[in-house]
């Protein structure tokens, strides 16, 4: 699973070799001030919707680029 970390004023992501595979990348880094919004949930796989380039193993994981062809795009790495 992906790991996250805050240093400083970023918010850094690295991905596992496994997921590296599909969202095509190696770590994402975000500055806090670019993020609008953040929350929890208790059912994270049904929120990736729409077209993706991804893998799917229906109920267990997600893990890819969601909203390919239209919609807001989502990198997605979420397991229940």
């Amino acid at each position: 699973m992906a790991s996250v970390t805050f240093t400083g004023d970023l918010i850094d992501i690295r991905f596992t070799g496994w997921e590296r595979l599909w969202v095509a990348r190696e770590r994402l880094a975000v500055p806090v001030a670019a993020i609008r919004q953040a929350a929890c949930v208790d059912k994270p796989l049904p929120l990736a919707r729409g077209a993706r380039r991804g893998y799917v193993v229906s109920g267990l994981v997600k893990i890819g680029v969601w909203g390919v062809f239209g919609g807001p795009r989502q990198l997605v790495a979420a397991r229940p």
